[in-house]
């Protein structure tokens, strides 16, 4: 007999919400455009990436893309779109934020590492610097420092250090060349913030998936 997608997805996650978890798995939520989806491992650990897309891509990519070195060291992933694929803005902030507060309760979560790429990555660094109680640690790909991150360091009055934040960036990048990000190494630095940058030789503009696990090491390293 076939079991409708809808009951089936809400059989995993009674199964999840009550922790009687035979086997790593994937829920989603919510409509095509403003979605998310969730890794469960086989052995959770209490630890979470959250990761961001890039402009004009969609979240599953990036579950996929971490979901190797999560499964092996006990990763949630929540993977979440942006309201508009073209980017995020404004609107996703307290949308972003809500989730995953909710994933964090309901599964118990102590550590939250966000990770974004390009437009994630910018979007993931003003998150964490603004809403530092959010999480534990940042890496991003190609995140850069923006006109409006700057203005919201300044009117939330933000303290440095609070957030240690991972920025890795690639030597072969055509689209944001690797000068920004040595930049805003320098600038978010010089604002007394726990930063940490990475220049990878073969890198474009891209999710870099080679560093998954070193940037799980970084993670593990700080939340120490």
């Amino acid at each position: 007999m076939l079991i409708p997608k809808k009951l089936f997805l809400f059989g995993l996650f009674i199964l999840a919400f009550t922790n009687i978890i035979f086997a790593s798995h994937i829920l989603e939520y919510g409509p095509t455009s403003g979605n998310y989806l969730l890794y469960i491992p086989d052995k959770p650990a209490e630890k979470m990436i959250v990761t961001l897309h890039g402009s004009g891509e969609r979240a599953n990519m990036y579950l996929s893309g971490w979901q190797k070195e999560a499964d092996a060291r006990g990763y949630y992933i929540l993977a979440i779109n942006s309201n508009d694929k073209n980017g995020w803005a404004g609107s996703d902030v307290q949308r972003v934020r809500q989730i995953v507060e909710k994933a964090k309760k309901i599964y118990h979560i102590r550590y939250t590492l966000l990770n974004g790429a390009s437009a994630g990555g910018h979007f993931a660094l003003y998150l964490a610097i603004v809403y530092p109680q959010d999480f534990s640690a940042v890496a991003t790909f190609m995140g850069i420092v923006m006109e409006s991150l700057k203005e919201a360091m300044q009117k939330y009055h933000v303290q440095g250090g609070k957030v240690p934040i991972l920025l890795i960036h690639g030597t072969l990048d055509n689209k944001i060349p690797v000068v920004n990000a040595r930049w805003n190494y320098f600038f978010l630095k010089d604002q007394s913030f726990n930063v940490t940058f990475w220049e990878e030789p073969d890198m474009q503009h891209e999710f870099y998936t080679k560093d998954n696990s070193k940037i799980l090491n970084w993670f593990e390293s700080v939340i120490k």
